[in-house]
């Protein structure tokens, strides 16, 4: 008996299946709040699937990602502006906002319920995966200047 024909069905209908099966789109890597536009930046190389995080500070220095506690409050403070899309998918870390009594921790907010909230994180652990840095990018009347 020759099962090639059923064989060939079943592979055409899994491709069929693949091809109306809908995938689900990345989250964005910039947005736009309060006139601000920030981009997420990840600082994992190839090979990682986490660093440090005094590893991390020193990628985001090279990045220009080292966000301190100004930007990480106007985030905060707008935070309903953030797209959908992120929500829930990332940390956002910033760098240069530390606790000024144990500088070995750094901001990052995250999502948690419904609102995004500011934790610090000891730069001790394993930083990675879900984590972003966050950069400003200059806005276009600053890049006429």
């Amino acid at each position: 008996m020759d099962t090639k024909p059923n064989e060939q069905a079943q592979g055409q209908n899994a491709k069929d299946t693949a091809a109306t099966t809908p995938t689900t789109p990345e989250p964005p890597t910039e947005f736009t709040i309060g006139g601000r536009t920030y981009e997420l930046v990840p600082f994992l190389e190839e090979s990682e699937s986490y660093v440090s995080g005094y590893t991390m500070v020193g990628r985001a220095k090279e990045l220009n990602a080292n966000l301190g506690e100004g930007e990480g409050g106007f985030i905060l403070e707008h935070q309903d502006e953030i797209p959908r899309e992120l929500q829930g998918k990332f940390s956002l870390v910033f760098t240069s906002w530390r606790v000024l009594s144990n500088p070995q921790y750094v901001a990052y907010i995250a999502r948690y319920g419904y609102r995004w909230y500011r934790y610090f994180g000891w730069l001790d652990y394993a930083w990675g995966g879900l984590d972003r840095l966050v950069r400003r990018r200059p806005s276009p009347s600053s890049a006429e200047r």
